[in-house]
């Protein structure tokens, strides 16, 4: 992280730009069927993975100013991996026509946090 000099005169923590972007795309990455199956990785365990990530990223980057940005770019990298590597399993786009209820219980939906 690095400090920052706020308007009100006193510092504050900041997560860099470039650390935001290496954890999107290492999560994202997960999403890569090929990748997973090249580390011995099953289904249960990426999803689990996935679940821990906003956990494991809190304890050091919580109290940045900017945790927010990250939280809300996790969430977004998980949603695109989980329904990336379902597609890539299955053949195809296998959320297309599921119901709200259905996207909220695989964790694609918007209000979807774990």
């Amino acid at each position: 992280m690095s400090s920052y000099l706020k308007k009100n005169g006193k510092y504050g923590l900041k997560i860099p730009k470039g650390v935001c972007v290496k954890i999107r795309d290492k999560t994202v990455a997960l999403g890569e069927y090929a990748d997973c199956i090249a580390k011995n990785y099953d289904l249960q365990g990426v999803l689990q993975r996935l679940g821990g990530l906003e956990a494991s990223y809190e304890g050091p980057y919580g109290e940045a100013d900017n945790w927010s940005s990250l939280q809300s770019e996790l969430q977004g990298a998980k949603r695109t991996a989980i329904r990336s590597l379902l597609s890539q399993v299955f053949g195809v786009d296998t959320v297309i026509g599921l119901s709200d209820e259905k996207l909220r219980f695989i964790g694609l939906d918007e209000d979807s946090t774990n």
